[in-house]
C-alpha cells in the first residue's frame, strides 16, 4: 500500500512498471520507494511478457493490472 501513490503516477502518465516485486522496493529515510525501472514501458507499448516470472500474472504485463498482481 506504501507504494500505491508511485503506481498512480506511472499509470496516470501512460506507464506500467511490470516488475513489482519485493526486490524492487526501497525505504528511504523511512519513505518507500519504487525502483527498478528498466521495463518501465507506456501502456500502449507494453507488448508481450517481462518480468520476475514468479511475479508475472496470468494476463501477463501489458497493462497496470500486472503492477497490482
Amino acid at each position: 500500500r506504501h507504494l500505491l501513490p508511485s503506481l498512480q503516477g506511472l499509470h496516470d502518465a501512460g506507464l506500467v512498471h511490470r516488475d513489482v516485486k519485493p526486490a524492487n522496493a526501497v525505504r528511504i529515510d523511512g519513505v518507500w520507494k519504487l525502483c527498478d525501472v528498466g521495463l518501465v514501458a507506456r501502456r500502449d507499448r507494453a507488448a508481450g511478457v517481462c518480468g520476475t516470472p514468479w511475479f508475472i500474472p496470468p494476463e501477463g504485463t501489458a497493462d497496470k493490472r500486472a503492477d497490482l498482481y
